[in-house]
């Protein structure tokens, strides 16, 4: 994400993403799940505020379910 979206993302979610992104495995495996969760709310944020007029229900909804994949994913 470049500087100026990454200004946009909230400081919890800025956290999430910064917690997680060292917890991720050398194979998109589960380890990946927490960050692609994080990575996700981030995206969803900066677009929301792009595109007031956006609903990020279903982009939520999808991504959510592959990093419930993930999970799974042994």
């Amino acid at each position: 994400m470049c500087k100026p979206c990454w200004r946009q993302v909230s400081y919890d979610t800025q956290q999430e993403v910064y917690f997680t992104v060292n917890k991720r495995g050398p194979d998109c495996d589960r380890t990946w799940a927490p960050w692609w969760r994080a990575q996700t709310k981030a995206i969803a944020e900066v677009a929301e505020k792009a595109h007031p007029d956006w609903d990020s229900t279903a982009y939520l909804e999808k991504e959510m379910a592959f990093a419930d994949t993930l999970e799974k994913k042994e």
